[in-house]
């Protein structure tokens, strides 16, 4: 085996790419570069010069300076209404991680949490959850936050690190531009355009607990059209269990683009399978993912547009147990499902007719549809009239439209106003804007201002508020089930009450409130960058799994009364926290960062007083640096820290029944080491070489084991098998790549 991986690599190292730096369709077309570099002088301290604010567009996409998610447009990040984080080309390259999730935890006040290469979460400004749903993913513009469970599966995508050119991440709600998915922020991701050249990249990587990495890309142009052909592997086992596969991950993709003077088009087509286990709010999920997108973007310098489908076949197994006292009330039966999605965005900068103005509009509209021959339709499987009564089956539609305005005034060269709207619609909640009227409709306002008192330096105050719709599994999901052969029990009974297990309904959408104050600075030259912000959140219609047990007369469970399923609860959460972060680069291609965030929460109990919580980690703290020299050495080293905290929420893959009361689960203080080696060198006849080395240490100096760290409560089952997140440990890995 180790002669054929040998001899993939020789071949492989011989293909490579020399990328771009600028990505596709983030650069208005005819924006005067020269007007905006004068205001990019005036932010360093140049003397007073005005520009038009349709005009003030950054030139290199590239730079840490320029955001384009906070507002739809780019804009220097000082201007930003929100919290930003960006992530260049540069920094992906030299970060030792071998996931997107890894390199999330750079950014101020984020929770990542890693309970297998399946499952890997991440929240901000919000308690500690694992659930995944407080943010929405944008790859290229196109929603990847998966349907069914309301979630980025972060691994499922077709494209990987090396695909992308640049990372945004908006810290705080983001309804007024994005609708329903932007509950506590965005992660928009932007990959590399097609290169108008032949070249060739490839990339081998392996190591410890089984990580292997295979993955190859050609371009070339085809009658002007720039077009891009990939396909990767990528597979790891489980940590403490060699044997059991973590994840199996095959990738291909298909990029075509190309620019008709100020107008640019872009066709994009991915496929991509993964097996392996993740671990949703009700037990283990075993199975087989499929995601096949298809996207069509055009773009020209007021306009932007797209549409994309997304099919998602999927198998599953949902580890659920149904027990009381020790017996085995039923087991749930495997599930296959077909998710179809179709989604256009469209977005518009209205022409200028006031000069200190600036107001964009859009609108958006998804259909989506599921289909199962498994899963139960609660409502006509329960009704003694229907054709489908106790019949399984279910065909799913649901919908939603939205519209939004944005506008922002600059009134003097030291102010911004930013206000916005968004106005939602959804088939899947019971949500009304107006009394009992307006059913399914959201309004989601934002307004911040951003003062700039002296060039360089910025003040932001905002209000905003978002929403977050429920899912398929917390709105409509119910599985069927069988009970043992012999049982007491009834089969189509026990199905009736399986239509009170999981999906609800009738649930509201969740809401955030919140209020933030920030400031960026900038020193020495603009080598040193001082970002410091304040938040207070005030979250309400909170959706949690609640079992509700009822007994008969002999103590036994009574299921035609008993339910357990999502329901809104009056926890109403309150937090409250700070975001501190430091960026000092000493030289062009050396960056040293410190960053520390402290949280506070509290929880409303049942007699309505407000207490303080410990199920979240009251502070988060990463530090670091990493270079890249012209002798050709780069790598990284970044030390990240999560103070101890206990939790409730987490236990949803312990090996018990769905009924049972969930144990707390204790957190201590723990730390993780990701870095990075490599270099890079040119073989002759233009083909460029690296090769290098990764690391990923668990520390936990006040755990049971110093190098092993858990992030989602888990363990060993009666049969060896694991269950649950699983306990991270070492992993280091070799990679070769070639390029020309």
């Amino acid at each position: 085996m180790l002669r054929r991986f040998d001899i993939a690599s020789f071949l492989l190292v011989l293909a490579g790419l020399a990328w771009p730096r600028e990505a596709f369709l983030q650069e208005p077309a005819g924006a005067d570069k020269g007007e905006f570099s004068d205001e990019l002088s005036d932010e360093l301290g140049a003397k007073d010069g005005s520009s038009d604010l349709v005009d003030e567009e950054l030139d290199l996409l590239e730079s840490d300076r320029v955001v384009e998610s906070a507002s739809r447009h780019r804009q220097e990040i000082g201007q930003s209404p929100s919290a930003v984080t960006i992530f260049t080309r540069e920094d992906i390259e030299t970060f030792g991680g071998s996931s997107l999730i890894d390199l999330l935890r750079l950014v101020p006040g984020m929770d990542v949490i890693a309970g297998s290469p399946l499952h890997e979460n991440v929240t901000a400004r919000m308690f500690w959850s694992d659930e995944n749903n407080h943010f929405l993913v944008l790859i290229d513009g196109r929603e990847a936050n998966f349907e069914l469970l309301g979630v980025p599966l972060f691994e499922a995508e077709p494209i990987s690190l090396d695909d992308i050119e640049r990372i945004e991440i908006i810290r705080g709600p983001a309804s007024a531009l994005y609708g329903a998915g932007a509950f506590g922020g965005v992660i928009s991701i932007t990959t590399r355009a097609v290169p108008q050249a032949t070249s060739l990249w490839s990339r081998l990587e392996g190591g410890e607990v089984g990580k292997l990495f295979l993955g190859a890309r050609a371009n070339t142009v085809v009658h002007g059209f720039g077009v891009s052909l990939a396909g990767m592997l990528d597979r790891r086992d489980t940590f403490g269990f060699r044997d059991v596969p973590g994840s199996r991950l095959w990738r291909m993709r298909g990029v075509m683009e190309r620019a008709f003077g100020d107008r640019h088009l872009r066709l994009d087509l991915g496929v991509s399978k993964v097996q392996g286990r993740m671990i949703t709010p009700v037990g283990m999920l075993y199975g087989t993912l499929n995601v096949i997108t298809a996207r069509a973007a055009y773009a020209s310098e007021d306009l932007q547009a797209h549409l994309y489908w997304t099919w998602t076949p999927a198998d599953a197994e949902l580890d659920m147990p149904l027990t009381y006292l020790g017996m085995t009330l039923a087991t749930v039966n495997p599930n296959h499902s077909d998710i179809h999605t179709l989604d256009a965005q469209m977005q518009y900068r209205l022409p200028e007719f006031y000069r200190p103005l600036l107001l964009l509009v859009g609108a958006g509209g998804r259909l989506g549809m599921l289909f199962s021959d498994q899963l139960i339709d609660a409502e006509t499987f329960t009704d003694i009239d229907s054709p489908r009564y106790h019949q399984t089956g279910v065909s799913y539609f649901s919908g939603r439209f939205g519209f939004f305005v944005h506008g922002e005034y600059r009134p003097a060269e030291w102010v911004t106003v930013t206000a916005g709207v968004r106005l939602d619609w959804s088939s899947e909640t019971t949500d009304t804007l107006f009394g009992d009227s307006g059913r399914g409709l959201n309004l989601s306002p934002r307004l911040a201002a951003v003062f700039t008192p002296v060039p360089g330096h910025h003040l932001r105050l905002g209000l905003a508020q978002s929403f977050r719709k429920p899912s398929y599994l917390e709105g409509g999901l119910h599985v069927a089930a069988t009970v043992p052969a012999g049982s007491l029990l009834d089969q189509d009974g026990f199905n009736e009450f399986m239509t009170r297990v999981l999906g609800n309904a009738e649930l509201r959408s969740e809401k955030l409130v919140s209020l933030e104050t920030g400031y960026l600075g900038r020193f020495f030259s603009d080598r040193l960058s001082v970002e410091w912000n304040l938040y207070l959140n005030f979250y309400d219609d909170l959706i949690e799994m609640v079992p509700r047990l009822a007994l008969d007369a002999t103590g036994l469970p009574d299921l035609s009364r008993s339910s357990a399923m999502s329901e809104n609860t009056d926890k109403a959460p309150r937090i409250g926290g700070s975001e501190l972060a430091f960026r000092y680069s000493p030289w062009r291609h050396v960056q040293f960062v410190l960053g520390w965030a402290h949280r506070e929460v509290v929880l409303r109990d049942e007699g309505g007083t407000y207490r303080p919580s410990d199920d979240s980690p009251k502070n988060l703290l990463f530090a670091g640096g990493r270079f890249r020299m012209e002798s050709g050495f780069l790598g990284s080293l970044y030390l990240f820290s999560r103070s101890k905290f206990s939790s409730r929420g987490s236990e949803s893959g312990t090996p018990g029944s769905l009924l049972d009361v969930k144990t707390r689960v204790y957190y201590p203080s723990q730390g993780l080491l990701i870095g990075k080696l490599g270099w890079r060198w040119l073989s002759g006849a233009g083909i460029e070489m690296e090769a290098g080395t990764k690391v990923f240490l668990p520390v936990a100096p006040w755990g049971k084991n110093l190098f092993k760290i858990r992030e989602v409560a888990g363990g060993v089952q009666d049969n060896g098998m694991p269950w649950g997140g699983e306990e991270l440990e070492r992993m280091v890995t070799f990679y070769l790549q070639g390029s020309f």
